[in-house]
């Protein structure tokens, strides 16, 4: 159903519109749900260049985009390309939030999670 409201968006608002934009993360969010995360990456990514675009790259929905699409760099054993954009989201929120943001607190609390995740990684077995 999603996927017949985001085309019918596309086509009749075109694809930098508001609303074909929050078609288009709603189905994004909808295809990780169901596992299919390289779908979901795609649609992600391409829902982030145009709120870049359109709203601006400091944007709060652009904001919301950064933060789900490192999700799915994740989901998919990206886990520097999810840290690095994490890192990027909590710099522009501390400048444009302030430190003492909730958002900014969030996205602290994910980045710090992430790098130890990354650590735990590369800590040898014993």
């Amino acid at each position: 159903m999603t996927q017949q409201a985001l085309m019918l968006r596309q086509h009749v608002l075109g694809r930098e519109h508001r609303d074909t934009l929050r078609s288009m993360a709603i189905h994004s969010r909808q295809l990780a749900a169901l596992g299919k995360h390289e779908a979901a990456m795609t649609m992600a990514r391409d829902v982030l260049e145009a709120r870049q675009c359109v709203l601006g790259p400091e944007h709060p929905k652009t904001l919301d985009s950064m933060a789900k699409l490192s999700t799915q760099h994740d989901e998919l054993g990206q886990h520097e390309a999810a840290a690095s954009m994490v890192r990027k989201l909590m710099e522009i929120q501390q400048r444009m939030l302030g430190l003492a943001h909730p958002d900014t607190l969030r996205s602290m609390v994910d980045l710090g999670h992430r790098l130890a995740e990354l650590d735990s990684m590369r800590a040898p077995q014993t």
